[in-house]
């Protein structure tokens, strides 16, 4: 029961019921993206009814989300990348989208940490695709989606350098310290990022300066404002 695309890189006990609940599972072997695409549609209100074990759109978008983080490991980095955003817009949509509120408390606490973490694992591979691709975080870029896609709006930072500065970047998502007998961990959403940055450059008289290699911890984020299919 704690199988899913998350954990063991297989889709859930609850996708698979979906799947043959509603005739579907033949349709998803060979064509996902139709399988998703009426999920969407659903999800939304626009048309089509589903099977599910509670009957509500919740319900939906909690296959959804497994379904496409499944389909993304199966396929090469440049097919998988509108199924990584579909799964982090939707992770986004369970967790904050108010009419998901469920109207009963068991098992709440444990889909919303699934949940999380679907969006942290979808929104790492997004940020490492960006980075892998070169495309400069700062140059607003268009992203595919299984219906529509993601336009990245002007990039919020805090930080003294721009992200577009940085040399090179580590995720850290699933890092693990060694050789310490114990480290804390504190959960949260997000992906935290170490930026590496070569300032010897930008410094009038380096000799000065024993420390011309800085690193800066961060979280990026990203925050979904509009209905997917009106993105532009």
């Amino acid at each position: 029961m704690s199988s899913s695309a998350l954990t063991t890189g297989k889709i859930s006990y609850l996708s698979r019921q979906f799947l043959l609940s509603n005739g579907l599972d033949y349709d998803f072997k060979h064509n996902p993206d139709k399988v998703l695409n009426l999920m969407i549609t659903k999800i939304h209100g626009d048309a089509g009814y589903f099977v599910t074990p509670n009957d509500n759109v919740r319900d939906i978008v909690t296959v959804l989300i497994d379904l496409t983080m499944y389909q993304a490991r199966r396929v090469d980095e440049d097919k998988a990348i509108k199924y990584w955003t579909t799964c982090s817009y939707y992770s986004y949509y369970f967790l904050f989208k108010d009419k998901l509120k469920p109207t009963y408390m068991a098992n709440f606490y444990l889909e919303t940490a699934a949940a999380l973490r679907y969006y942290n694992i979808a929104t790492s591979e997004i940020f490492s695709y960006l980075i892998k691709k070169k495309i400069r975080l700062s140059s607003l870029p268009v992203l595919p989606c299984v219906i529509g896609e993601i336009e990245f709006r002007k990039l919020n930072s805090d930080l003294k350098w721009t992200p577009d500065t940085f040399k090179n970047f580590i995720v850290c998502y699933d890092y693990l310290p060694k050789f310490f007998k114990s480290h804390t961990f504190s959960p949260g959403i997000g992906v935290p990022i170490i930026g590496e940055n070569d300032i010897s450059s930008q410094i009038a008289n380096p000799d000065q300066y024993t420390l011309l290699h800085t690193v800066y911890p961060f979280t990026f984020l990203i925050e979904y404002r509009y209905h997917i299919n009106n993105l532009r």
